[in-house]
């Protein structure tokens, strides 16, 4: 864009430093990488993903040594046979390949499930193996004639896992109907272990066969011993829902999970060891090498990465780059910076510094709102836990809590500081007194409620709902002034210019429209993201409007009615706001960073097809 002339916007806050862990980052396939497997020797590491092929790399230094191609259709899962001169592969064609890596050609084709095969595991001598599927069914091979042993079919749901003990006496199935389920070699079910009911994502057998874990959707890793006993239980909400887990012979646990964190755990205590940061997608699955001196994760987004497991970072509490921002508010005189996260933490940023203030905890779900008074000396939360909060942000002291009969979805204080709304899903707003002492309440007559603004006099209440439509709500009595219709789909954001003349809306229908508030009309309609819009800031000059969806940022100039400057970053943005004339951006991987939208001489960033339009995707900042 430098070199055409372009304006673009430039990260003022730098990313976080590459985990001290990570060795190296491999990159080929295109799309998610699914799963991965190091060979017996340590010295191979194979990758499937999503489009269609497995690939060998050298895992001493990430070189890339063949791309096996020749499925039909994406591949969920490999394993390498114990030999090493063989893989395994399986996807959504129901089919279960068998890879001769010296001639880089098929082997063998094995036919027998009849939905997508999801996962596979290689007993320990290698003379056999076992395949799961989505068609509720794991079975057994013979490695040498690929002939089939046996089909267990005993869970009622696709089955998402499967590992083999060490000595091969036994093995295990996770599945979707909640339970992991133990079997003999021979296929003769041993047991049936029961978690909190939540589908099981992955299930595995550590090398000497005392231990078996499993992760689940609900965020927990469970573990007992070979015989079935349950020995503990682990929570970590911070990765989300779990993907997969590897044993490693030192005793530890690796977990991979939905915020692109791979969790490193004692076994015999349960402690953190390490929370190894880099994947900016979900990461899908993990593997330990033989001699447990490294570890490689897969991801949603496209990417291998290879940790160096002698090295583990001291644990860390789980801070801004790995949770998700939700909102994002600054205060008046623009010197600190409120972040609202998806845990359900708000902290308070010196923006000078990009460090912590201060950590407001106390709502235990997502951030839905934020609003700061003028004076900066009080400010006021909602969250998805029914309760908004009014805090002292000198002290952090929770001043007081706001019950609600559901969701509160949004907040806004009054210009002169006198009273804070919150509003929740059946379009009700309570007005409160600073003390939190409940004033009245009024109906916007808006059911599924999602967004609103108070107008600069302080009269007005503009709420936005779920179906798209805005209504424009006197304060005082109640009534609604107008409404606004125009959008198909729910309303993210919505803001108003410092005169109160016009009114941005975003919405998930991949608009924003630019509203006359004197009269109802609609001003502009603005389309630019592929994906909904998350929110959007007008400047407080009102002469930029910013817009934030998927992983974009946009801004607009209000006069010329075009798009003036473009950002592409990683993970989606969920909050944007203004800090003069640049900005802060709240987003999927908790970063909130000062961009610029003034032009800037410097090399090394290129220009998106199309200027500020969609098309091919630019270098990430």
């Amino acid at each position: 864009m430098t070199a055409r002339g372009q304006r673009r916007l430039r990260n003022r806050w730098p990313l976080p430093d590459a985990d001290p862990a990570l060795l190296r980052v491999l990159t080929g396939h295109r799309g998610w990488t699914t799963a991965c497997d190091i060979s017996g020797d340590g010295r191979r590491l194979a990758t499937v993903g999503r489009d269609g092929t497995a690939r060998i790399w050298r895992l001493s230094d990430g070189a890339a040594q063949a791309v096996l191609d020749g499925t039909a259709g994406a591949l969920a899962t490999c394993a390498f046979l114990h030999d090493g001169t063989r893989l395994i592969t399986g996807g959504e064609d129901a089919t279960v390949r068998v890879w001769d890596l010296d001639r880089g050609t098929i082997a063998q084709v094995l036919t027998g499930h009849t939905k997508a095969i999801t996962s596979c595991a290689v007993a320990p001598d290698g003379s056999w193996f076992v395949t799961t599927s989505e068609d509720g069914t794991a079975r057994a091979w013979n490695a040498d004639g690929m002939a089939p042993l046996w089909v267990l079919s005993a869970h009622t749901a696709k089955i998402n896992s499967c590992s083999i003990a060490g000595d091969g006496e036994w093995l295990a199935t996770a599945g979707e109907d909640g339970t992991v389920r133990t079997w003999s070699a021979q296929g003769d079910e041993r047991q049936v272990l029961r978690g909190s009911g939540a589908p099981v994502t992955s299930c595995v057998i550590g090398r000497t066969g005392d231990w078996l874990a499993a992760t689940s959707e609900d965020g927990t890793t469970r573990i007992w011993t070979g015989d079935g006993r349950e020995m503990a239980v682990i929570e970590d909400p911070d990765l989300g829902m779990m993907h997969s887990a590897s044993f490693a012979q030192r005793n530890w646990l690796a977990t991979t999970g939905w915020n692109g964190l791979t969790s490193i755990r004692d076994i015999d205590s349960g402690d953190m060891v390490s929370v190894l940061k880099g994947h900016v997608r979900p990461a899908t699955y993990c593997a330990v090498a033989p001699d447990d001196s490294k570890l490689a994760t897969t991801s949603w987004d496209g990417t291998i990465r290879i940790w160096d497991t002698s090295k583990p970072v001291s644990p860390r509490a789980i801070d801004l780059y790995s949770s998700q921002a939700a909102r994002c508010r600054l205060f008046p005189d623009e010197s600190r910076l409120v972040g609202g996260y998806y845990d359900g933490t708000v902290r308070l940023w010196d923006v000078a510094t990009a460090t912590v203030a201060l950590t407001l905890a106390g709502h235990t779900a997502k951030i839905t709102g934020i609003a700061v008074a003028p004076g900066g000396n009080w400010l006021v939360t909602t969250a998805e836990d029914k309760t908004g909060r009014i805090w002292s942000t000198s002290t952090g002291e929770c001043v007081a809590v706001l019950d609600h009969p559901e969701a509160v979805m949004d907040c806004a204080i009054s210009p002169d500081g006198g009273w804070a709304g919150t509003l929740t899903r059946d379009g009700r707003v309570r007005f409160w007194e600073p003390d939190g002492r409940l004033r009245h309440i009024v109906d916007s007559g808006l059911a599924g409620s999602t967004r609103c603004v108070v107008e600069p006099v302080g009269a007005s209440l503009a709420v936005g709902g779920q179906s798209g439509s805005i209504a424009i709500v006197d304060i005082a009595d109640g009534r609604t002034r107008s409404s606004l219709s125009g959008h198909t789909d729910a309303i993210t954001g919505l803001t108003l210019t410092l005169d109160g003349r016009l009114l941005a809306s975003s919405s998930v229908d991949g608009s924003t429209k630019i509203w006359d508030t004197a009269t109802g009309a609609l001003a502009w309609d603005l389309h630019g993201h592929p994906g909904p819009h998350a929110d959007c800031a007008y400047s407080p000059d009102g002469r930029w409007l910013a817009t934030a969806g998927n992983d974009l940022l946009r801004v607009w100039n209000t006069a010329k009615r075009d798009c003036h400057a473009a950002m592409r970053v990683d993970g989606d943005l969920h909050g944007v706001a203004w800090r003069g004339d640049n900005l802060v951006i709240a987003g999927e991987r908790g970063s909130i960073f000062s961009p610029s939208h003034r032009k800037q001489a410097r090399r090394g960033v290129s220009r998106r097809s199309g200027g500020c339009g969609g098309g091919s995707s630019s270098a990430k900042p």
